[in-house]
């Protein structure tokens, strides 16, 4: 919810500080292409790799690019491209998020409990693109930007936390790519 909220508020402020309707076109579009374009590629390395490592590395990623806006906004040196650069990255980041939790709702809950968990993933989605604009022209009309990018950050880090400390088992039968690291004792 706090990337949804923050993504369309620094669409809607584009509009009104730079004042100029078709860079706030181009940036929908900046922040909604690379979901579709991420979206082909993650399905495959979703099945592949660990999803709590792909959700974990897919948020941090998306964060650092809200975080970079949010340096360049308290700064003063916020233009458009800078946002452009960040709204694509984000979506890339963002691209895999969903599928992954989608795909891991099946091994985190009974079978007789999975069309409640499914149907529940899929209204939170629904909930997050309804609710997400909504609240951030509320909060940028409200409170302003600064809010929005602490409220990001705040959701952030529940996220990464419940992330961490939780358990999301390996599909059955897939063969799971694991990181390959070395340490070594002799000189």
């Amino acid at each position: 919810m706090g990337s949804s909220t923050t993504r369309f508020a620094l669409v809607i402020w584009t509009l009104t500080e730079i004042g100029a309707p078709a860079a706030y076109r181009l940036l929908l579009v900046a922040s909604f292409l690379p979901l579709g374009l991420g979206g082909m590629i993650a399905g495959l390395l979703i099945d592949r790799w660990y999803r709590r490592t792909i959700l974990i590395v897919s948020n941090v990623c998306a964060s650092l690019s809200t975080l970079a806006v949010a340096i360049l906004w308290f700064t003063d040196s916020l233009s458009i491209w800078h946002l452009f650069i960040a709204m694509f990255a984000n979506g890339i980041a963002n691209s895999s998020i969903v599928p992954a939790f989608e795909a891991s709702v099946q091994l985190l809950v009974l079978k007789e409990q999975l069309g409640w968990a499914a149907g529940l993933s899929q209204i939170l989605a629904a909930l997050e693109m309804i609710a997400g604009p909504a609240l951030a022209g509320i909060l940028l009309s409200t409170v302003g930007l600064a809010v929005i990018f602490l409220a990001d950050f705040v959701t952030f880090g529940f996220v990464v936390l419940a992330l961490v400390f939780s358990i999301i088992p390996p599909l059955q039968g897939a063969k799971i790519r694991q990181p390959r690291i070395q340490i070594s004792l002799r000189n």
